[in-house]
């Protein structure tokens, strides 16, 4: 696996790790998708994806569905730190965002610009910091569960379900007015 740093960030991201990682399924198997992941840490290294339970510290766990069954996955971070940078306009997914407060609620206009995970974390965070500002951290990407492959096209909205005020918050994600699946945000402190 090999990543970069996304923007002015310090650690790799949970939206470019889960796009290598869907593309080694998709290269097994076309209908292979991330089903689930689930991070424990920040990575600032380059990690590696091992298929047996390993002893040491995670960076993220969770499963490929692949021919019908799913499959568990662990990363790790590796030694080899990361060396290069690419920019990323954030923004440009706010700019084409509408948020309803009172449903708890964003949706994106304009699909495309970005790969579908990189518009739902950006979405949700955007939603997060407009319902729950102040907290001890930064509001972060934790957990993705899905019944399918991101759809790239599709009217996408971001549904905040529950939230434990300053601590997590549990969003459905809706396509063509269908649940697909849910993404946890976390407050988390990436700096350290």
């Amino acid at each position: 696996m090999y990543l970069k740093y996304k923007g002015d960030r310090n650690y790799a991201h949970g939206s470019d790790i889960y796009n290598v990682m869907q593309s080694l399924a998709e290269s097994s198997c076309e209908a292979s998708f991330i089903s689930t992941i689930s991070f424990r840490a920040f990575a600032r290294n380059q990690c590696a994806v091992v298929f047996d339970k390993p002893e040491q510290a995670l960076i993220a766990q969770g499963k490929i569905f692949r021919d019908g069954v799913e499959e568990q996955f662990w990363l790790v971070e590796s030694d080899t730190p990361i060396t290069e940078r690419y920019p990323f306009d954030e923004d440009a997914i706010a700019a084409h965002s509408t948020i309803i407060i009172e449903e708890r609620q964003i949706s994106l206009s304009q699909r495309g610009l970005f790969s579908p995970i990189e518009e739902v974390i950006a979405m949700t965070k955007l939603l997060n910091y407009r319902i729950e500002p102040d907290v001890s951290g930064k509001w972060v990407f934790g957990q993705l569960n899905v019944k399918g492959p991101l759809p790239k096209h599709g009217n996408l909205v971001i549904r905040m379900k529950s939230l434990l005020r300053g601590r997590f918050s549990i969003n459905e994600i809706i396509v063509d007015d269908e649940i697909i699946g849910t993404i946890r945000f976390i407050v988390g402190s990436p700096l350290t």
